[in-house]
């Protein structure tokens, strides 16, 4: 019994619902793309690029991620979700065309998309070596996270958004504090001295790092402030986010998947 309830609560978390035909978008898509912050509003609210979905192409054809996003480095199309019969259904996203005038709305959504493809193309890769002494004088390495599920943050002082994430990134690793296998790391390139005085009046409960700028934008490749990087006990990146809520909503989920099946895997030994 422990064996099928298991293989139902993967089936249920790792598969697609009963597919549809009925590619109907969830919005009136020649009105959000002739205005730019109807576009804009939409996006924001109903668009996650980095989520998992199904995706079709302007012809209704289904087509895989990566040949998604390309198509929308063009800047020829917008992504649009489309409707589900239950709130348990798959994600789907269609592309469909924008008028060629829409010159904010092509560039945005290139600029995006251009991200994110770089992102996609990171799955699966090996996240860079490291090895730093935290500012509470901890050694924070890839050695001493082997085997652990590590969460990463980028930031620096003057990053609004970086610092306004804070308290939600607090409550996340209040959530996890139990885990052990779990790890939370912040780079931040700014002086010690100054990062050491800041946190200790908003303080983020991360195993915080002063790291050179450098490391940040050239070794790991990011020139986003925040960037999130959710890393596998392997060492590879899982995924990456510009928002700490998109990626809140995606380790949940992720390590429920993990549970289950590592679960799994011990019931069959």
């Amino acid at each position: 019994m422990k064996r099928i309830a298991i293989f139902i609560s993967i089936f249920i978390i790792c598969s697609c619902q009963a597919k549809h035909d009925n590619l109907i978008p969830n919005t009136d898509v020649k009105l959000i793309s002739s205005d730019f912050t109807k576009w804009w509003t939409y996006y924001n609210s109903d668009t996650q690029l980095s989520s998992d979905f199904t995706a079709y192409d302007e012809a209704s054809h289904k087509i895989d991620k990566l040949t998604f996003l390309t198509k929308l480095t063009e800047g020829k199309h917008i992504p649009v979700r489309l409707k589900a019969e239950n709130p348990s259904d798959e994600v789907r996203f269609q592309l469909f065309n924008i008028n060629s005038s829409s010159d904010d709305i092509s560039n945005t959504i290139k600029n995006i998309a251009s991200t994110e493809l770089a992102y996609f193309k990171l799955e699966g890769s090996a996240f860079p070596s490291y090895d730093f002494i935290s500012l509470d004088n901890k050694k924070v390495s890839s050695k001493s996270n082997k085997g652990k599920y590590v969460i990463v943050k980028t930031w620096f002082l003057r990053c609004t958004a970086c610092i306004r994430e804070f308290p939600l990134l607090n409550n996340l690793t209040k959530q996890y504090a139990n885990r052990d296998d779990i790890s939370f790391i912040s780079f931040a390139y700014d002086d010690n001295k100054k990062l050491k005085t800041f946190l200790a009046t908003k303080p983020l409960n991360y195993s915080n790092v002063k790291v050179p700028q450098e490391y940040i934008e050239d070794t790991l490749g990011f020139n986003i402030y925040p960037t999130h990087i959710i890393i596998d006990k392997y060492g590879k990146i899982v995924r990456i986010f510009n928002q700490a809520d998109k990626m809140e909503a995606f380790l949940q989920k992720y390590l429920t998947k993990q549970h289950l099946l590592n679960s799994l895997n011990d019931d069959l030994k």
